[in-house]
């Protein structure tokens, strides 16, 4: 072998036990979550579920204080068409440690830490489990889909006071899957909903406004 072509298998060689060696050290792990959020209504019961994206990754500590993990999520929230222009929206930030809570036995803690330990298990899980009610994400409506001002929390278990008689919530599972990240459900229904940057869903809020409404944030029906 030639002497050139020694060094560049050395360098070669180094580069990949350097980029094991950070891998290692540095784990990352990534899966899809679909949620899926049946409800009774009068005309029978209607669903909707919503594929999103997660991934977790060990980063170097630089600073005691640092953080250590970078968490991600992408996708967007379940939309539920309920009929009638009735439309139930369950968002986005409770869901992101969603499956920890939902899947608990199926990882261990490792020295206090369960974000690393979680996500290399849900990297490899594929199991639906329907989500205890204490673990319900954040479900919302609009009085008039077109006007962000009619924004209104719905409390899962009285449905009636939000949309009328009949309806009740029968039932929120989640799923470890490979499917696909959904796209485009919320943008349908919300055309005047920006993406980023995630600025109040009300427009020209005043700071002095700590209203629900005004705290509700664009990235909690899309996040890219």
């Amino acid at each position: 072998m030639k002497r050139g072509t020694k060094i560049l298998a050395a360098i070669v060689g180094a580069a990949f036990v350097g980029w094991l060696g950070w891998r290692l050290a540095y784990p990352s792990y990534s899966w899809h979550q679909k949620l899926t959020v049946a409800v009774e209504t009068p005309e029978g019961v209607k669903a909707g579920s919503a594929v999103i994206a997660l991934a977790v990754k060990a980063i170097p500590q630089v600073l005691p204080d640092a953080a250590n993990r970078s968490n991600t999520m992408r996708g967007e929230a379940t939309v539920v068409d309920l009929g009638g222009g009735r439309i139930l929206f369950v968002l986005l930030p409770a869901q992101q440690f969603l499956a920890h809570r939902v899947f608990r036995d199926r990882y261990e803690m490792v020295k206090g830490d369960e974000t690393l330990p979680a996500a290399r298990a849900f990297s490899r899980l594929s199991e639906s489990r329907e989500v205890p009610s204490v673990f319900y994400p954040l479900m919302v409506t609009f009085g008039d889909i077109a006007d962000p001002k009619t924004v209104r929390r719905v409390d899962p278990d009285d449905m009636d006071a939000s949309f009328g008689p009949g309806y009740r919530l029968a039932s929120v599972t989640l799923e470890i899957t490979d499917e696909p990240m959904t796209e485009g459900k919320v943008d349908e229904v919300l055309g005047w909903l920006s993406k980023y940057p995630e600025p109040s869903v009300l427009p020209k809020v005043s700071p002095t406004d700590f209203s629900f409404e005004a705290k509700l944030r664009h990235g909690e029906f899309i996040r890219r």
